[in-house]
């Protein structure tokens, strides 16, 4: 079964890695001949476990602008980088062709749709945990679960099991009729732990142990609430707060991935997080200053 993985990143690194494993046939996506040069002189993927044990993988290595179709794919590239990388391949896409969104954010999921109305479109949502150390040496950071469910109204959650191999050690998956529900889950929860861990340059577990930044969580939370109350959208059972509190804790020591793009002077999703729920409130004609205030803060920060 042969998948490709465009998005070099520690989430696609991961994929690739476990995929390979697993015995199938993966080939990764690069950007440009840049890209390409730094993976061969890497000698492949590096991955090291969460007991520090490090192993290796060779998955093959391709440019956008091959000529080979791509019947199956992960698209694991930052949510702003969507489009590009759909437009990168398009020429490659056949008819009935599986590509799962892995990325954190709103927004881009429908646009795919609409786009490519000949293709399964899949959304996905993971807890899974992962860092770069340098390019394609990616480290595992926490083990979690990825939830699969259809986008498109053109596939049937039947489908899927076909795709991936019965047996994945190193991968937890499980398929959902409502991928929606996980998506704003997730999105929920970042958007109260990223632009705020970003801000106040901190590891996710501050937001939990200083009585300030709680503060500012509870704020950010009420707001989310309010918006997808009024687009009937539930959350969880309890709390928004206390599900973001206790993803603060469980991953205490890690920085968020907006901290580390604001730390590098990189572009941050912001406009798929917090933009996208600020959308979401405009249209239902609700005041969210507190999000807004984010979302203009972590957009002043410098960035290449």
């Amino acid at each position: 079964m042969q998948w490709h993985i465009l998005g070099a990143g520690a989430i696609g690194c991961l994929w690739a890695h476990c995929l390979i494993k697993a015995k199938q046939d993966v080939r990764i996506i690069l950007r440009n001949e840049a890209h390409l040069h730094t993976y061969k002189a890497t000698s492949g993927l590096h991955y090291t476990d969460m007991d520090a044990r490090k192993s290796h993988s060779f998955p093959q290595a391709e440019l956008p602008n091959d000529a080979a179709p791509i019947t199956r794919l992960f698209i694991t590239t930052k949510a702003f980088s969507t489009q590009d990388a759909i437009d990168s391949i398009r020429h490659r896409l056949v008819d009935n062709t599986h590509i799962v969104l892995l990325q954190n954010g709103m927004g881009q999921h429908e646009q795919v749709c609409n786009q490519l109305p000949h293709c399964h479109v899949w959304g996905a949502s993971s807890t899974d945990g992962a860092y770069l150390t340098s390019p394609f040496h990616v480290t595992r950071a926490g083990k979690g679960e990825t939830i699969i469910g259809l986008l498109s109204q053109y596939n049937r959650l039947s489908d899927f099991p076909l795709l991936l191999p019965e047996k994945m050690d190193d991968l937890t998956v499980h398929l959902t009729q409502n991928i929606s529900l996980h998506l704003w889950r997730k999105l929920a929860i970042n958007a109260a732990i990223n632009p705020l861990t970003a801000l106040l340059d901190c590891r996710n577990g501050a937001l939990s142990s200083v009585p300030a930044y709680r503060q500012k969580v509870s704020i950010i939370c009420k707001e989310i609430e309010a918006i997808t109350e009024s687009l009937h959208q539930p959350l969880f059972e309890d709390s928004l707060e206390k599900h973001v509190f206790s993803v603060a804790e469980l991953t205490a020591n890690n920085f968020s991935s907006m901290h580390q793009d604001v730390t590098h002077k990189r572009k941050t999703e912001i406009d798929y997080i917090n933009g996208f729920i600020q959308a979401q409130s405009a249209l239902k004609g609700l005041d969210t200053p507190f999000n807004k205030q984010l979302i203009t803060s972590i957009q002043a920060k410098p960035h290449s």
